[in-house]
C-alpha cells in the first residue's frame, strides 16, 4: 500500500462489466443499467468531503483516453493521492495483465500513484505475474468496512481480511444485516439521460432460506428497510430531471411479504407519472398471498424472474418451496390472461434430488406445446464449493438431502469450484445431457432466454422485445439474431452518448 486511507484526497470509482456485450446468460448482456454500487461509493466520499467521480461503462472507454481524462481532472482538482476503486460483478479474469481494467490501471500508474481497492461478490479469481493487485478486495456486502476505514474506527483493516492468492480480501464475518438499503441520490457527476436504467433496494436481507441458495444475508432475523420518501424522491427526481422511467430493484425478493410492497406503494402512488420496474420475484408467495398481485400491478412491479426451479412438489418441498406442477401452470394461464402486459421469466434447475428426468422433460415439452411460460432459464444443479461461511445448505450437508459429492470439475484444464455430484433420480452429467436437450426443445418452439433486465433495456431504447419478429418462429423475418442485431447498435449509442457527456463533464467541473 503506497499510502494510507488517511491521505487520499480524491476517488476514481470505476464500474466495469465483464466485456463489452458478451451475450450473457440469454440474448444479450444487459449492460445498460446503472449498478447501485459506484453511487453508493461516490456518496460516501461525497458525506465526507472528499472529492469523487464514477466512471460507468469502463470497458467501453478508449483506455488511454481514459487515463488522461482522469489525470487531468486530478490536476484540475489538485488531487495528488487518489484512491481508485473498481465495482465488477465478475471479476474472474480482471487480474490478467492483458485485460483492459489491467491496462488503464498501468496507464494511470505512469502518471500518479493510488490507493487501489476492489469490490463485488468474488467468489473466486486468478491472480498472474506482472498484474496490478489491490490493496484490498472488499467481497460482498462490506461499504460499512470501507466507511469504518474512511472514519478511523477500524485501525488495521488487516485484521479484518482472509489473504487469498496473494490479495487482501474482506468479507463480512457475520451474516448479520449491518447496512442500510442502497437508494442513490442522483448527482450531475453521473450524467444520466432518458434511456438510462437505475437501481435501488428496498430491503437487505432476506427472510427464506432456499437450500440451494448462497446469498449471505438469507434467513436473516433482523432486516433493514428503506423509507417511501426516500425511493419517491429517487424515483422522481430520475424521471424529472433526466426522463426516466425504467429501474431495476436490486432485491433478492420483491414481494418477500406485504409490508415491502406498501413500503414501495407509498412511493410510486406520489408519482405523477407511471414507473417500470422489474427484478426478482417469488411466485409462490404472489399465488398464496391474496391482494400481492394488485399491489404489484399498481407499484408498476411488471418484469419478473420467477426462480421457478422445479415443477415437482417433492423437489420444491426440499429446496424450502412448497409448490407443485398443477398449481404453477394454472397460475401462470391466469397471469397470462388477467395481467398481459406483465413480463414473466422462470428459472429453472435440472438434477434436483426428488424430481424424476423423465417428469423434468415432461413439464418443458407440455410448456413448449402451450406456452404458457415464455421466457425460460435453465441450469444444471450446481454445488459450488465457496470459501466463505455463507455456502448452501445442500453444500454444507449433502448427505442430509441424498447427494453424494465427488470430484470437482475441469474446465480447459482447470479445476473449477463447482462439484460433480449424483442422487438417487440423476447425476451431473445426465442433468447435463438433458438440460442441452431441453435448451433446443425451447429454441424449436420460440421459447426465448429474455430475463427482465433484457427487457428493462430494451423498452429503455426503444424496442419491444414481445414483436412476432423476435418472438414467432414462423414469422417472415425472424430470425435467431434479430434481438442482438437490433438492441446492440442502440445499447451502443446510449453507452456512446454517455462517454460524450461524461469527458465534457470532467472537462469543465
Amino acid at each position: 500500500m503506497t499510502y494510507s486511507i488517511k491521505e487520499i484526497d480524491g476517488a476514481i470509482i470505476l464500474h466495469w462489466t465483464p466485456s463489452a456485450f458478451d451475450e450473457g446468460l440469454g440474448e444479450f448482456e444487459p449492460d445498460l443499467i446503472r449498478p447501485p454500487a459506484p453511487f453508493a461509493l461516490n456518496e460516501v466520499f461525497v458525506k465526507r468531503n472528499i472529492q469523487s467521480t464514477v466512471i460507468n461503462y469502463a470497458v467501453h472507454w478508449d483506455t488511454r483516453e481514459l487515463a488522461d481524462l482522469l489525470m487531468q481532472w486530478c490536476k484540475r482538482k489538485n488531487i495528488s493521492k487518489p484512491v481508485i476503486l473498481v465495482s465488477s460483478l465478475s471479476p474472474a479474469s480482471m487480474f490478467d495483465p492483458e485485460h483492459k481494467n489491467q491496462k488503464l490501471l498501468k496507464e494511470i500508474k505512469k502518471h500518479t500513484d493510488f490507493l487501489f481497492l476492489m469490490g463485488g461478490p468474488y467468489h473466486g479469481f486468478t491472480t498472474y505475474e506482472n498484474s496490478i493487485l489491490p490493496d484490498y478486495l472488499f467481497s460482498g456486502r462490506t461499504l460499512h468496512l470501507l466507511e469504518h476505514w474512511l472514519d478511523g474506527d477500524i485501525h488495521n483493516l488487516d485484521d479484518h481480511c482472509l489473504e487469498m492468492k496473494g490479495v487482501k480480501r474482506l468479507r463480512p464475518k457475520t451474516s448479520e444485516v449491518v447496512e442500510h438499503p442502497i437508494v442513490p441520490k442522483l448527482y450531475d457527476d453521473y450524467c444520466l439521460s432518458e434511456t438510462d436504467v437505475l437501481s435501488f433496494e428496498v430491503r437487505v436481507g432476506c427472510k427464506f432460506n432456499c437450500t440451494f441458495c448462497n446469498f449471505e444475508h438469507r434467513n436473516a432475523k433482523q432486516v433493514s428497510d428503506a423509507t417511501s420518501e426516500d425511493i419517491y424522491e429517487f424515483l422522481n427526481d430520475a424521471n424529472k430531471k433526466y426522463g426516466i422511467k425504467y429501474f431495476n430493484m436490486c432485491d433478492d425478493t420483491a414481494n418477500e411479504d406485504h409490508q415491502k410492497l406498501d413500503i414501495l406503494l407509498g412511493a410510486t402512488r406520489q408519482l405523477d407519472f407511471k414507473p417500470f420496474l422489474g427484478g426478482f420475484s417469488r411466485f409462490d408467495l404472489l399465488l398464496r398471498n391474496k391482494g400481492m398481485v394488485e399491489k404489484m400491478d399498481e407499484i408498476g412491479y411488471h418484469a419478473h424472474w420467477f426462480g421457478i426451479e422445479s415443477m415437482h412438489k417433492g423437489a420444491n418441498k426440499l429446496i424450502r418451496k412448497s409448490i407443485g406442477r398443477e398449481e404453477i401452470t394454472e397460475y401462470f394461464k391466469f397471469l397470462n390472461k388477467n395481467y398481459p402486459h406483465w413480463e414473466l421469466t422462470a428459472s429453472m434447475i435440472i438434477g434436483l434430488p426428488k424430481e424424476p428426468m423423465d417428469h423434468t422433460w415432461s413439464v418443458f415439452k407440455e410448456n413448449a406445446k402451450n406456452k404458457y411460460i415464455r421466457n425460460i432459464f435453465t441450469y444444471t444443479m450446481d454445488l459450488i464449493d465457496l470459501d466463505h461461511n455463507f455456502a448452501s445448505d445442500l453444500v454444507k450437508d449433502p448427505a442430509k438431502y441424498g447427494i453424494e459429492i465427488q470430484d470437482k470439475i475441469y474446465i480447459d484444464g482447470k479445476q473449477t469450484q463447482e462439484f460433480k455430484w449424483s442422487h438417487t433420480e440423476s447425476d451431473w452429467r445426465s442433468s447435463n445431457i438433458l438440460q442441452d436437450r431441453i435448451e433446443k426443445l425451447n429454441i424449436r418452439a420460440g421459447i426465448k432466454k429474455l430475463d427482465p433486465w433484457q427487457i428493462l433495456v430494451s423498452k429503455a431504447v426503444g424496442v419491444d422485445l414481445n414483436e412476432p419478429k423476435y418472438r414467432d418462429v414462423k414469422h417472415p423475418e425472424y430470425a435467431e439474431d434479430n434481438i442482438k442485431n437490433d438492441i446492440l447498435p442502440l445499447m451502443n449509442k446510449h453507452i456512446q452518448n454517455y462517454i460524450s457527456l461524461k469527458t465534457d463533464y470532467l472537462k469543465n467541473n
